[in-house]
């Protein structure tokens, strides 16, 4: 069995920002039909940042810096702040730096991470307040570092997938079969002589 880091609200864990979870059961459904084990994660929380707690994003960068991303939070050049404008990067930066060790002690390549977070988005992020194309802090640190690194969206059921997966009834068939052919008459199984019951059982 291989494991995997999974941001912690996609296993079910309530500690988004807003104190909830964001179980995602089709993919924990995946990851066992693969062999995989995943080992919930959360950086914010890593870094020492309380649950519930104020939402944050990158702030985007002056004229000289262009846009706020991630890596420049990694290189110092740029910040993750709150809505009231608290400095939260050094939380955020020791949540990226636990998650990489958590993957170097567990010998793990890959990681299943939260879209749209400041902390694990992989194709979105949050800059300046808004959704934007990029990467979070622990995303991009795993990434830099060799680790495969997966969005997922979070909050799928498992029932709802396969609600939406059953196929459609088939329509009534002609006599005949589908192919309007004659039809065989039923062919009566020979029962094995020692299921047959008994004359007058």
């Amino acid at each position: 069995m291989e494991p995997v880091l999974v941001s912690a609200c996609l296993y079910g864990r309530a500690c988004r920002y807003d104190g909830t979870d964001c179980l995602d059961e089709v993919l924990l459904d995946e990851l066992e039909a693969a062999g995989r084990v995943p080992v919930p994660f959360c950086p914010e929380e890593a870094g020492e940042l309380p649950t519930p707690r104020p939402a944050a994003w990158i702030a985007p960068g002056g004229d000289e810096k262009g846009p706020g991303d991630a890596a420049q939070v990694l290189s110092g050049q740029a910040r993750v702040v709150t809505g009231s404008g608290d400095d939260v990067s050094a939380a955020f930066l020791a949540g990226a730096r636990e998650a990489l060790l958590a993957c170097q002690e567990l010998g793990t390549r890959r990681a299943y991470l939260k879209e749209r977070s400041p902390s694990c988005g992989v194709k979105q992020t949050h800059v300046g307040g808004q959704a934007v194309a990029g990467m979070g802090v622990t995303a991009r640190l795993l990434a830099d570092n060799g680790v495969t690194v997966v969005g997922v969206e979070g909050g799928r059921r498992a029932a709802e997938a396969e609600s939406r997966e059953a196929p459609e009834p088939e329509p009534p068939q002609p006599p005949g079969g589908c192919s309007g052919a004659p039809t065989q008459p039923l062919l009566t199984p020979e029962i094995p002589t020692r299921l047959r019951k008994p004359p007058g059982s």
